[in-house]
C-alpha cells in the first residue's frame, strides 16, 4: 500500500519545482468544492437534533437518507484521501506544495508545514479508506474499522478548513484566483448546500403532515 502522506526530504519531494498549473487548481477546486458537498450534507444528515427534528421524515425514507448519509462519508473520505496521496499520477495538495519550493519557498515552507502538523489526523483518513472505501480487511469489520480510527466530526472540519485554506492559497500562487475570493467561494458552497438539504427535509416533512 502506497503511503497517504509522505514527509518532507523523500523521494517525491524533489520533483520539478514550479508554481501549479491552472488546469490543477481547477481540478484541485473542484475537488475541494465535492468534498465541502460531502461534509456538509454528512453533517446535516448526521446531526443530532436534525435527527430529532425529522425523524418522520427519517423513519419514512429510511432506505434514501441512510444511503445519502453514508455516500457523503465516503465520497468525503475517499476524497481527502486523494487529496493528500503522493502518487506520482494524481494532483494532491501536497505535491503542488512541495513542487513550490524554487518559485516561492517560504510559502512552500508555511503549506508543507501546516500539513504535516496534521499528519496523525491525516492518518486516520488513510486509515478508514484503506480498511472501509478503498479495500476491506478480513480482520476488521468496517464498524470496527471506524471505531479503531475513532474519527470525530470536528476533526473531519479541521481536515475541510486544511484542504480549503490549502488549495486557496495554491490558487492564489498560481495566479489564478485570490486566497481571499475562493474562500468565499467554499463558504457559499457550505451554506447552499446546507440551506439545500435542510429545504429537502422541510419539503418531505410538509407532504407528511398532508397525508
Amino acid at each position: 500500500r502506497r503511503s497517504l502522506y509522505i514527509a518532507k526530504g523523500s523521494r517525491n519531494s524533489q520533483n520539478r519545482s514550479m508554481k501549479p498549473s491552472v488546469n490543477s487548481i481547477q481540478d484541485i477546486k473542484g475537488q475541494v468544492i465535492e468534498l465541502t458537498w460531502s461534509y456538509v450534507i454528512w453533517w446535516e444528515l448526521s446531526y443530532k437534533e436534525n435527527r430529532a427534528r425529522f425523524k418522520e421524515v427519517l423513519q419514512t425514507y429510511p432506505n434514501y437518507f441512510e444511503a445519502v448519509r453514508r455516500s457523503m462519508e465516503q465520497g468525503f473520505c475517499v476524497t481527502a484521501y486523494r487529496l493528500f496521496d503522493m502518487d506520482g499520477r494524481v494532483t494532491s495538495l501536497l505535491k503542488l506544495a512541495q513542487n513550490l519550493k524554487n518559485s516561492d519557498g517560504v510559502l512552500a515552507q508555511q503549506l508543507t508545514s501546516r500539513i504535516d502538523s496534521h499528519k496523525t489526523l491525516l492518518k486516520k483518513i488513510q486509515l478508514i479508506r484503506q480498511n472501509v472505501y478503498g479495500h476491506r480487511n478480513e480482520k476488521l469489520s468496517p464498524t470496527d474499522a471506524y471505531k479503531k480510527v475513532k474519527i470525530k466530526p470536528t476533526e473531519m472540519k479541521t481536515i475541510l478548513l486544511l484542504v480549503q485554506e490549502t488549495a486557496a492559497a495554491l490558487a492564489e500562487a498560481a495566479g489564478v484566483q485570490s486566497k481571499d475570493s475562493l474562500l468565499e467561494r467554499f463558504r457559499h458552497c457550505e451554506s447552499n448546500a446546507k440551506d439545500e438539504a435542510i429545504h429537502i427535509l422541510q419539503v418531505l416533512e410538509g407532504r407528511n403532515s398532508t397525508q
